[in-house]
């Protein structure tokens, strides 16, 4: 995950997330896995997800006006 600080690394430092695709919204976290319905990648595959609602880091919470400016999750396909 990657905040919108550009000297801040979200993926160490984040407990979780809120994102959005699929019509669905996800609370996901490193090393999670969730059911998306509708991305047609192969497996192996890389996915940006850019719709972040919601970062939270040790009681930090970084709400987006709907989303969070320059912040996205990175997922594989399984």
């Amino acid at each position: 995950m990657s905040g919108n600080d550009p000297g801040q690394r979200w993926d160490s430092m984040a407990k979780y997330a809120v994102v959005a695709t699929g019509g669905k919204q996800y609370r996901v976290s490193v090393g999670t896995s969730f059911r998306v319905e509708k991305l047609s990648q192969d497996v192996g595959d890389v996915v940006e997800i850019p719709h972040v609602l919601l970062l939270a880091n040790e009681g930090e919470i970084q709400a987006g006006k709907p989303l969070i400016e320059g912040a996205s999750v990175k997922a594989e396909i399984l």
